[in-house]
């Protein structure tokens, strides 16, 4: 019987790294394309930014699509037909056509966005006392597969023509869809809440009215937005600071890399008696740390990559911490889905501004040092929700769940 649960707990697990594979790949391999792809279709620089923040807004307006969705038709089969969608997206990108590379785009933002909102409730689904196994395996793939892409993308198109880096990004989403196929076939019925409703005992009432579900939100959406905000400028940052090249790149690939330890150590600890409070402590040193490393002018490139790997380490523990508080604020698969369905439908909407508005503080300021101000002022914010949220408990009751 040990035997049984062992293989069905790891063919899970497998189910959850292949929908991982493509959650952040399709997105974070892009801009090393973008040259190939301006030159190709004569894509104005405006017109490329576009291609980080449809994701974005498609993430923000399908997530309560998503919760609805999965109401009626269940966690694994609400995702399969999501990834289908982002099979689609994948493969209509390699087309040489402007239209065809946004509408593919605007598919793979819808496609990931399911994973984002239903994963957390899969795991909660199948890991319900100890989801900490799950949570690790998600974040690990995500962000691994995501940093590797990155650098593979700018290799590839050295070497090959655009399509052709296309289609192999079309493959791996390929992968994702045969892989969640074992947990389709195997699928148990639990229905979720309709966007916005969260259920205890049958009973229903609005998670919108749910402070904790509120103080989740902000945190997921400030987390996204300094992640995607540093992830599109920390290259035009550090070329201010007179690096070269090589310099500016691997500070890049530093701070994507320097998300993956936190797949691991942050589930683990956060799972401890006081594990959420070391986990608080740490955003402190590491996003308002890296960055008041960046702002002083003390720079020396041994400086600049301790500052990127503590924002980059910072970046990677508030997403998983967010996911944390998705399972731990929540009775339930069901529960977890609509806070995860709201977080993710608000929270991405004020994401999808962060790059855009620090590019905008800049040209306003003519200077970084302002726009890393107000990310350290984020930060600070950030952190102080992260201790409120660890100290509110969760409320079940007929008015809240």
């Amino acid at each position: 019987m040990r035997r049984v649960f062992l293989k069905k707990r790891t063919l899970l697990l497998f189910c959850i790294i292949a929908v991982a594979l493509n959650m952040r790949l399709p997105i974070t391999a892009i801009p090393p394309l973008i040259p190939a792809l301006q030159s190709t279709l004569g894509l104005a620089g405006s017109t490329v930014g576009w291609l980080t923040t449809i994701p974005l807004l498609a993430f923000a307006v399908a997530s309560p699509i998503i919760t609805q969705l999965s109401k009626r038709l269940g966690i694994e089969q609400t995702i399969l037909i999501f990834l289908v969608a982002l099979v689609a997206g994948s493969f209509l990108r390699i087309l040489p056509s402007t239209s065809m590379l946004f509408g593919g785009t605007i598919l793979i933002g819808i496609g990931i966005a399911c994973a984002n909102v239903l994963l957390p409730a899969f795991i909660k689904k199948h890991f319900p006392k100890n989801p900490t196994a799950g949570i690790t395996v998600y974040s690990t793939s995500m962000i691994l597969v995501a940093s590797l892409g990155t650098a593979f993308s700018g290799s590839l198109i050295a070497v090959m023509p655009l399509k052709n880096v296309m289609f192999i990004l079309a493959l791996l989403a390929v992968i994702s869809l045969i892989g969640w196929l074992p947990a389709f076939i195997n699928r148990t019925t639990e229905k979720i809440a309709a966007p916005g409703r969260m259920l205890q005992s049958e009973k229903s009432s609005s998670v919108w009215k749910n402070k904790v579900a509120w103080f989740i939100t902000f945190f997921f959406g400030i987390q996204s937005l300094l992640y995607y905000s540093l992830m599109t400028w920390i290259p035009s940052i550090y070329h201010a600071f007179s690096y070269s090249s090589v310099e500016v790149n691997t500070l890049a690939t530093i701070f994507q890399f320097g998300s993956l330890p936190c797949s691991f150590f942050v589930p683990t600890i956060a799972s401890h008696k006081k594990g959420l409070k070391a986990i608080c402590i740490f955003l402190i040193f590491g996003f308002v740390g890296g960055l008041l490393l960046t702002i002083l002018p003390l720079h020396s490139f041994a400086l600049s990559c301790i500052a990127v790997a503590l924002i980059g380490v910072a970046s990677g523990t508030a997403f998983n911490l967010s996911v944390v508080f998705f399972t731990q604020k929540a009775a339930n698969a069901r529960e977890t889905a609509a806070i995860s369905g709201m977080a993710q439908s608000a929270g991405y909407l004020l994401a999808a501004t962060g790059p855009i508005v620090f590019g905008a503080f800049h040209g306003m300021m003519e200077a970084w040092q302002p726009v890393l101000i107000l990310a350290v002022i984020l930060a600070a914010i950030l952190v102080t929700l992260s201790f409120v949220i660890k100290n509110t408990p969760v409320e079940h009751s007929d008015e809240i769940l």
